[in-house]
């Protein structure tokens, strides 16, 4: 019975003497793993590049927001190195456009006004041309009626006639000047009372 015992024991000893090394070799083989993953790492760290630092956003890197004057957004003026609106970059053709629409359409006026003035000049010579032949027709009339034997009178009559054919064409021309007058004066704004000459 002792004798089993011993036996017994000396297994259990025997056994445990036997796992010790094993277990310190097998300790012994993971340290080594553990400090190579380590020396690994360092190296793999010290072949990456750098981090870049984080940008720290100041006052200085925000643009400053537009003022406002009664009411109205004022557009921050251009600097260096900036371009201006393009409203204020389109400002500048469409005063020019302005200007020069202005400057045709006084110039349209201007040839208007002259024309204006050389009819009323044609109109005021017609109605004197006018005036004399209707003068001339009078006095020519109270000549050929005063001749007892008029009806005989071809020539008296032939002025008469003739005098007659002149009136009427140059009454044409005086109409047809009033009506050019008239039509230009409304075209400008004219007052064609004001501007109408004073009769005979």
């Amino acid at each position: 019975m002792k004798r089993a015992a011993m036996l017994s024991l000396c297994g259990v000893l025997l056994g445990t003497a036997v796992s010790q090394p094993a277990k310190a070799q097998s300790q012994q083989t993971s340290q080594p793993s553990v400090a190579e993953a380590a020396r690994r790492a360092r190296a793999q760290k010290e072949k990456e590049p750098p981090a870049k630092p984080a940008k720290v956003i100041t006052n200085d890197d925000l643009k400053p927001a537009p003022e406002v004057a009664n009411g109205a957004v004022q557009q921050p003026t251009a600097g260096a190195g900036q371009t201006a609106p393009a409203t204020a970059a389109q400002a500048a053709p469409t005063t020019a456009d302005t200007k020069t629409n202005s400057e045709d359409a006084s110039k349209e006026r201007e040839a208007k006004e002259k024309e204006l003035a050389d009819l009323k000049k044609q109109l005021a010579s017609a109605q004197s041309d006018l005036d004399l032949y209707q003068r001339q027709f009078s006095l020519q009339r109270d000549t050929y009626y005063s001749n007892p034997d008029y009806t005989h009178d071809t020539d008296g009559k032939a002025k008469l006639d003739s005098l007659q054919q002149q009136i009427n064409d140059k009454a044409q021309s005086v109409d047809e000047l009033k009506l050019k007058v008239s039509a230009l004066q409304e075209l400008l704004g004219v007052d064609a009372q004001k501007e109408a000459p004073a009769g005979p």
